[in-house]
């Protein structure tokens, strides 16, 4: 899931907001988890597509631990966003 409109002809990108409401992510959210990881190709300064990610996972386990790896700048980016949840660019 990416919000990338370049793609070549043979490709197919989700935008995240569809691709959090196919049946897939809903089935997700219903596995039994003690942890969270997403890995990402995304920005987190330019919300608001980790945000959107960030929000459907915390409405359903709002205090399952979550770590959400990203990068697109290659820079060190470290952000608490909530008692239980960390992201790491």
């Amino acid at each position: 899931i990416y919000n990338f409109t370049q793609g070549a002809n043979n490709t197919v990108v989700t935008p995240v907001a569809d691709a959090l409401q196919q049946p897939w992510f809903a089935e997700a959210m219903e596995l039994p988890a003690d942890l969270i990881v997403v890995t990402a190709h995304i920005d987190p300064m330019s919300p608001p597509t980790l945000l959107q990610i960030y929000t459907a996972i915390r409405n359903v386990h709002p205090h399952l631990p979550l770590i959400l790896l990203v990068g697109h700048r290659h820079m060190l980016v470290y952000e608490i966003w909530d008692q239980n949840c960390f992201v790491l660019e």
